[in-house]
């Protein structure tokens, strides 16, 4: 995975929709509503993801089977850009409700009726340690996702009208840009929605190199990754596994910023103001952000400050200087 720092900053935008080449507003809270617990153990430690058809449509066979190949692609996708990876199995199921039953206009009706009707078919939602992933077969379906931070229940809702555009073009997932964009937003949607629904939440709009992640701007995949910080609330998620050697914690991260500071470290490890959010901080990088030093000498010099901190020739021995102490120098220490 690369270092978001080598990606230069792009413009995010917001909008409130459905179109999967937007930035979508698509955090939601899990409702409190009772989870069906006695379906639950046979969902958990997957993604399930369900390929929704109303009733009063056919199944669209090639739609489905790029639904499943997007599926498998995001995961390749974790597993690179994370380390971490998990199961996923594909289930068609039949709505008793026809397509015009689902349309809405704004994305909480939307959500609100996915939750009815999976509680219907009777899916254990928010139980424990399961997720499930559905693409909503019809037109206008709106993309969001959440997660129930107590159970590690995830629900992802994707729009599988968008899935036959990318069959129309002969587009396999992560391959064909869309939008004038520079990657592949669908399935890029779908990488973002799964993360919402392992409880990633969108990065803040002040994090430099924002556009990095797959979290902010979706519409880069599969050229995006995740911020360091972000994998590390995915390792605490108890669906993701890691898929190889490269998903432990980088022991360089005990590495020393003596004589680095604002850059990276010879272990690997980083000293500048962004590791923090990158997660990639050397043990001892605070010795790069030293205490303010605070107080005047106006009037103090050769002596204690009204402000506590000293003014004398001793001071700098003892780490207790005023901030403008080095101004007693120039009088020899006289006011």
């Amino acid at each position: 995975m690369f270092k978001g720092r080598s990606l230069g900053m792009l413009v995010p935008f917001m909008a409130l929709g459905c179109h999967p080449l937007r930035e979508l507003d698509d955090q939601r809270e899990a409702p409190p509503r009772l989870v069906q617990q006695p379906l639950a153990g046979a969902f958990a430690g997957q993604v399930t993801a369900l390929y929704l058809v109303p009733s009063d449509q056919d199944l669209d066979v090639e739609g489905l089977a790029w639904y499943e190949a997007a599926v498998d692609d995001v995961r390749g996708f974790y597993e690179l850009q994370s380390g971490l990876t998990f199961d996923f199995n594909i289930q068609v199921v039949q709505s008793a409700h026809p397509a015009m039953w689902f349309e809405c206009d704004d994305g909480d009706t939307c959500w609100g009726r996915l939750h009815d009707q999976l509680w219907e078919l009777h899916y254990p939602l928010y139980a424990d340690n399961t997720c499930f992933l559905v693409a909503q077969q019809g037109n206008g379906a709106h993309w969001a996702a959440a997660m129930d931070p107590l159970t590690f229940g995830g629900l992802a809702q994707v729009g599988a009208d968008a899935f036959q555009q990318m069959v129309d073009s002969d587009c396999a997932p992560g391959v064909c840009p869309q939008g004038g964009q520079d990657g592949d937003g669908v399935t890029g949607g779908i990488a973002h929605e799964l993360g919402h629904a392992f409880g990633l939440p969108h990065p803040p709009e002040t994090l430099p190199n924002r556009a990095f992640s797959i979290m902010a701007e979706h519409w880069h995949y599969p050229d995006n990754g995740f911020f360091g910080a972000e994998v590390e609330l995915l390792r605490n998620h108890p669906i993701l596994r890691c898929a190889g050697p490269g998903c432990e914690p980088a022991e360089s991260l005990q590495g020393s910023c003596d004589a680095a500071c604002g850059t990276q470290a010879e272990a690997g490890c980083w000293c500048d103001p962004d590791c923090e959010a990158y997660a990639d901080c050397c043990a001892d990088v605070g010795v790069c952000t030293p205490p303010e030093e605070e107080g005047t000498c106006a009037g103090y010099c050769g002596s204690q400050s009204s402000d506590d901190c000293y003014c004398d020739e001793e001071c700098r021995d003892y780490g207790d200087c005023c901030a403008d102490g080095s101004a007693c120098a120039t009088c020899g220490y006289c006011d």
